[in-house]
């Protein structure tokens, strides 16, 4: 080992080598490991994949929103064409860019040039998805 050390460094005899202890694993650290381990894999596995061209087929765009508009209102409007499983608000300018746009949009609080924003309205089928847009 000294003619490796010596290989690497140019003045060998100032490089010492320590050994450290390396800790064992006791059973009750490995069971909790376990635990872990399977709480995240339910985790995962109760989490819904959903494939994104079935997501977009469910999904209609909806440009040109009045800001005063609320979820609740496009709810009620579209609800008319099936069930309304989400609505997302979007391109929404803050009054104050540091507070954030989420904050903007709970205390309506939008910059003053801005007169509308885009929604997407997506519903349980793709059917009612389309019944919306004819």
């Amino acid at each position: 080992m000294t003619s490796n050390l010596s290989a690497l460094f140019n003045n060998a005899k100032k490089v010492t080598l320590v050994s450290v202890p390396v800790k064992e694993e006791s059973e009750n650290e490995t069971v909790e490991e376990e635990i872990v381990e399977t709480q995240n894999e339910i985790i995962k596995q109760e989490r819904e994949y959903e494939d994104p061209l079935i997501v977009n087929a469910q999904t209609i765009f909806v440009g040109n929103v009045p800001t005063g508009c609320t979820q609740k209102e496009l709810k009620k409007l579209f609800s008319q064409f099936g069930t309304v499983k989400s609505i997302r608000l979007r391109n929404l300018i803050p009054l104050n860019p540091k507070r954030g746009k989420r904050l903007a949009f709970i205390k309506k609080e939008f910059h003053p040039l801005q007169k509308t924003v885009n929604a997407f309205v997506r519903f349980t089928d793709e059917t009612e998805a389309r019944n919306a847009t004819n």
